[in-house]
């Protein structure tokens, strides 16, 4: 195929006061192989940044077509959309300040869009790399922190995704085409934002082109590096992230989207307290006694799920709990 076939690319990150984080995952998109002739085009959205990343930004216009943007309202889903109105490419790349593309990851996306004209959704592969000094515990656990790590890794083979078997794109590395993306805004109430820490703002999406009937594909030459801080590797942290899952959990059902969850939350029939029904209370308080205990006699690959568990059904219940008197 003649380079000047190619379509056009936009390369989007959302960014908030992570200024030199975001300086090492620019500095790695410099050394991306871009095929001759490519339009293409790198959207940085700053979502209320105090640090100083606009500055960080803008010291790449020389090696980068770099744009910065920046968007007031505060929250990663209306960062998102801001990206997508600005957006000129026919396919948007989404990756993360927190990530490192490999040397091969636009052209592998090329050739994915190329290879699979009826392609609607792209995921990469990601892989995590841990940083400072990572205890023993969390390194000898991973298998059990996939999530929180945001891994994908489906091989070395490209192929469909097998939506149906849980295998989605993840957030910090997966692409659009714009068709599909212009038609599906990210919901401000998932996502990151100053109002809560939700998830699955792109889940959302990404499943909602796949039920129009959207092709789904795998493209492992696509790989980014999952930067993890030392901070994220604790027992809070872990605990953070899977409120943060349980709230989203209740969230989509609140917000009429449970179409979008691969579990359904249950609908509200039975006796409750605090507007929260009392299975979800028993379960928190379950894994919460089982974690403790565990904790204290037994291995982490004990006492871990049930902190997971613990987490999760928590998030849920302050979601529920803080909702009582919605309509």
């Amino acid at each position: 195929m003649n380079n000047s076939d190619l379509p056009t690319v936009t390369v989007a990150i959302c960014t908030q006061n992570r200024a030199e984080q975001l300086r090492r995952g620019l500095q790695a998109l410099t050394q991306v192989i871009v095929p001759e002739n490519l339009e293409w085009e790198v959207l940085v959205v700053d979502n209320g940044s105090s640090d100083h990343t606009q500055q960080v930004i803008l010291s790449f216009a020389d090696r980068l077509p770099i744009r910065l943007l920046v968007e007031e309202r505060h929250g990663v889903s209306y960062a998102r959309n801001r990206a997508v109105g600005e957006a000129a490419g026919e396919y948007i790349c989404w990756t993360d300040d927190d990530t490192h593309p490999h040397s091969n990851w636009l052209k592998g996306y090329l050739d994915a869009f190329v290879r699979h004209p009826d392609g609607a959704i792209f995921a990469g592969r990601v892989l995590p790399v841990l940083e400072g000094e990572t205890p023993a515990w969390f390194l000898d656990n991973r298998h059990l922190l996939t999530d929180l790590l945001a891994r994908c890794d489906l091989g070395d083979e490209p192929k469909p995704l097998d939506t149906k078997a849980g295998e989605w794109p993840i957030g910090a590395n997966f692409a659009l085409r714009m068709k599909e993306q212009k038609c599906h805004s990210f919901h401000p109430e998932l996502g990151v934002s100053p109002r809560f820490k939700r998830l699955g703002e792109e889940t959302a999406v990404i499943r909602a082109i796949c039920a129009e009937g959207g092709k789904a594909y795998y493209v492992p030459d696509t790989v980014v590096d999952h930067h993890i801080v030392e901070q994220r590797q604790s027992c809070d942290y872990i605990l953070t992230y899977h409120r943060s899952a349980g709230e989203t959990w209740a969230a989509l059902a609140h917000y009429g989207l449970a179409q979008f969850m691969g579990k359904p939350f249950p609908a509200s029939s039975g006796p409750t307290l605090m507007g929260a029904p009392l299975w979800l209370w028993r379960l928190t308080a379950q894994n919460w006694i089982a974690y403790q205990w565990a904790r204290f006699s037994s291995c982490p690959q004990a006492w871990l799920p049930h902190l997971q568990r613990y987490g999760y059904y928590r998030g849920a219940l302050d979601f529920q709990t803080a909702h009582r008197n919605d309509p």
